[in-house]
Formats: C-alpha cells, structure tokens, sequence
C-alpha cells in the first residue's frame, strides 16, 4: 500500500518544528546565513527556507510579515 510505504520511508512527515522555523528566520535575517547553508544545516530544501524567510510559511511562528506573490497571470499567493 502506498501509505504504508510512505511511512515507511518516513514521507510525508515535516522536517521542521517552530523551533527550527524561527531559528531558519533569525538565521538568515540577523546573522546572515545564506539560504543554502540554513538548508543544509536543517535538512531541508533551499524552497522550504526561501518560503520561511519570506513570510510564506511559518510567519506566525516567525513573525515575518506575510508578503503578497503574483504569478505570471496576476493571480495573488
């Protein structure tokens, strides 16, 4: 079954706890890591921290201001 072996492989799970997220956010906006080495460092993706340091996720863990994304169509995230 599908399920069964995504719990297998551990999928489907967050890698990330408010603790991690806030860390990720001060990371980057107060001492300057890059988004691939907070990446790195919590294994997780480069999108994962990019969403976090830019509101997109996580911000009211955070505090980051949500920001407003327009895609190409003009349709707002």
């Amino acid at each position: 079954d599908n399920m069964e072996d995504m719990a297998a492989k551990e999928r489907g799970r967050g890698k990330l706890t408010a603790e991690t997220a806030i860390s990720v956010y001060q990371g980057f906006h107060e001492s300057g890591i890059t988004i691939v080495q907070l990446a790195r460092q919590h294994q997780v993706s480069y999108g994962t921290v990019y969403a976090i340091v830019n509101g997109m996720t996580w911000s009211h863990t955070t505090g980051a201001i949500k920001k407003v994304y327009r895609d190409q169509s003009g349709y707002k995230h």
